[in-house]
């Protein structure tokens, strides 16, 4: 409680107007050690509680299955639910309404709407997508970058290829217009085109309006391609992408704001500065779903679940530094003198995500915390504390599972070509003095492996063209060939004598 809440308590307290109803546990309320009863036991002592002390005594004594998962990466434990679900309700059910999946990490919220299995028919989300990880944010910074890198030539503006080809692989471009990307991305490939033409790259209505040379600042061009994008998926045709929609208008939302903050305060800055300010405003910026409470598989995040009891959870990322969260906020008030005036440290943050999750434990029944043990980045790959505090000192029985992906250890089948009449008769050619001859590479191509030098030489596969924006060997090699081809085309009969 803050202050102001603890002066209104206390006015209908001494007035005894009000009873007081807090929902707690004897587990971590009635030691004076454990963090998740830090405000617990403070907030009682001013207002004590209304109720018996037997509705508060349900961690330790009502039958709990606990289980510990460790998952080799972050996205197994989204991919690992069904089995879960399969577990929890061995036969199809109506009504998941008694289950929640907890997403410490909300990052983890896209691969888990995809891991639900089919046979469930409602979910509800009741929690915030960070608007930083999703699709449409990427979309703006590879405009950006196509923006940033574009120069003009006269009437004409060319793009950098490399945010071309990003952008027209992105699937909310490519979705309206699949069938022309491979032909463009090939052609650039194949004609080691840097610098792409815009008149090129204009072949539907969203590249048009993307590779546009209008003077438009960079907000109006922004707010252009996301309303167009959101008018193309409206269509039934796109109802995979209902999820980049609500994605899009929260976006397009959040930089009409920004430009018309900046139309009220007169700010003119440059496409650099526009960017960066997006940038900094999504990281802040959470994308809500909406749903029926009432109906369906609950997934939330930790917040979320404030209050709420589920029969069956199944918590995801409870790793440490994820539960409870890392890396405070920083401050220009040091640490002493927060704790000095009362002002919120780390222990009281920790304390908070101690009370939520152990809150949320109390009257379930069936456990499953899953963990990644792959220490990778900033992760550890450790359980979170709080996972290692019930498995000590709690004494309830902790069943722990390691989950491993099945790695194959069979010998690759062994690939043979039979040297038919039609392979010997090519390989002949190469002796013949009227034939070309094998060239050096090739000659190293089939010492290097044989099957190689068939898939490239035999068989004619070629290999995908590279793009290369520097003089490397291969193209120095053919211009070489070209320029020598082109010498020889000039002297009669093709044959350079000493007389000659």
């Amino acid at each position: 409680l803050n202050q102001c809440e603890k002066r209104i308590f206390s006015y209908f307290r001494d007035n005894r107007q009000a009873l007081f109803y807090w929902d707690y546990d004897l587990y971590y309320s009635a030691n004076d050690n454990h963090e998740a009863g830090l405000y617990i036991r403070e907030n009682m002592k001013l207002f004590p509680n209304a109720l018996g002390l037997e509705h508060f005594n349900n961690f330790r004594y009502n039958d709990k299955a606990i289980e510990y998962i460790s998952v080799p990466s972050t996205i197994g434990q989204a991919k690992l639910i069904p089995t879960l679900i399969e577990q929890i309700h061995p036969e199809r059910q109506d009504s998941y309404t008694d289950t929640a999946i907890v997403l410490c990490d909300e990052s983890l919220l896209t691969p888990v709407i995809h891991s639900i299995p089919d046979t469930i028919d409602k979910i509800n989300i009741t929690m915030g997508y960070p608007a930083q990880n999703t699709s449409v944010a990427a979309l703006i910074a590879m405009l950006g970058d196509l923006k940033h890198y574009a120069k003009k030539e006269g009437e004409m503006t060319h793009y950098y290829y490399k945010p071309v080809i990003a952008l027209l692989n992105h699937k909310l471009i490519k979705s309206s217009c699949s069938e022309d990307i491979p032909k463009i991305t090939n052609y650039i490939n194949t004609n080691n085109i840097v610098y792409v033409a815009e008149k090129s790259l204009q072949f539907s209505e969203i590249t048009r309006a993307i590779f546009s040379s209008s003077e438009e600042n960079l907000l109006d061009y922004l707010l252009r391609i996301l309303k167009q994008l959101i008018a193309t998926i409206q269509s039934e045709s796109h109802e995979g992408l209902a999820i980049e929609k609500e994605f899009l208008f929260t976006i397009f939302t959040t930089i009409q704001g920004i430009k018309n903050t900046f139309i009220e305060e007169n700010i003119i800055p440059d496409n650099k500065f526009y960017l960066q300010i997006i940038h900094k405003i999504l990281q802040g910026v959470s994308i809500p779903f909406s749903g029926e409470p009432l109906e369906g598989m609950q997934i939330m995040g930790l917040m979320e679940t404030r209050m709420l009891d589920f029969k069956n959870l199944i918590i995801l990322s409870a790793n440490e530094g994820i539960l409870p969260k890392g890396g405070h906020a920083s401050s220009f008030i040091p640490y002493n003198l927060r704790l000095g005036f009362g002002l919120p440290t780390p222990e009281h943050m920790d304390a908070l995500f101690a009370y939520y999750f152990y809150r949320l434990l109390q009257r379930a029944k069936n456990i499953k915390l899953l963990y990644s043990d792959v220490t990778k980045g900033m992760s550890s790959g450790e359980m979170s504390r709080f996972l290692y505090q019930i498995k000590y000192e709690s004494g309830l029985p902790i069943r722990e599972v390691h989950f491993q992906n099945k790695i194959s250890v069979q010998d690759n089948p062994t690939i043979s070509i039979p040297k038919n009449p039609s392979i010997l008769k090519q390989l002949k050619s190469y002796t013949d003095e009227n034939e070309r001859g094998i060239s050096p590479s090739a000659l190293n191509t089939y010492m290097e492996c044989h099957l190689k030098f068939y898939f490239k030489y035999i068989a004619q596969i070629k290999e995908k063209e590279e793009l290369a924006e520097e003089l490397d060997h291969r193209l120095l090699g053919n211009i070489f060939h070209e320029c020598s081809e082109s010498l020889y085309a000039t002297i009669p009969g093709g044959e350079i004598t000493k007389a000659a």
